[in-house]
Parts: C-alpha cells; structure tokens; sequence
C-alpha cells in the first residue's frame, strides 16, 4: 500500500509539477483567479514531456472525487481539466498543418 501512495505521489509530481491543480482543488474560499487562468498556469508548468491530456485525465482520477460540492472554483477547475483531457498531443498533432507547408487561398 505504500508503494502505491509512493507511486501516486510521483505521478501528482509529474502531472501537478507546482501543486497549482491541488491546492485549488482544496481551497474552501473563492479566489482571485478563475479555473481557466489556472489551467493556463498549469500547462505552462508541465514539462514538454507530459502529455497535457494524460497529465489532465490523471489529476481528474485523482483529485477531483475530493472536491467538495460547495466547492464552486473546484467544479469549474474540473470542467476545465476534461477539456484539456479531450485533446491528447497525438490528436492535436495530427490534425495541423505539416510544418513548411502553406496553405491555398480559395
């Protein structure tokens, strides 16, 4: 059991690299900032490595059964998250133009 919490917390490290998605989940007052500057805070802080959609999928795993119903920035932040989990880098990549091509104009 403990090799698994181990692991968890690794994988919060990895995914919440600054605790940002963590501490707002948690808080019980509203704050200054909404869920969508939080989640562009957040993706600036991942590591070019981490697939934001992986990282998002896995914090709502892991989190978001622990916020509160009262806890409004907590629903809003959630919501926020499964957008980003709605586009994995494979996807996003797939669908842009290669790089030094043009497109036509019609």
């Amino acid at each position: 059991m403990a090799v698994e919490h181990a692991e968890a917390d690794a994988l919060l490290q990895l995914y919440d690299p600054k605790g940002l998605i963590r501490q707002v989940m948690e808080l019980d007052e509203p704050a200054q900032a909404s869920a969508r500057d939080c989640i562009v805070l957040w993706l600036m802080s991942l590591d070019d490595q981490v697939d934001p959609a992986e990282a998002a999928r896995h914090l709502l795993q892991a989190l978001a059964p622990s916020a509160a119903p009262r806890r409004v920035l907590a629903k809003e932040l959630a919501r926020e998250l499964e957008e980003v989990a709605r586009f994995p880098r494979e996807q996003l990549l797939g669908s842009r133009p290669a790089r030094g091509t043009r497109r036509r104009r019609t």
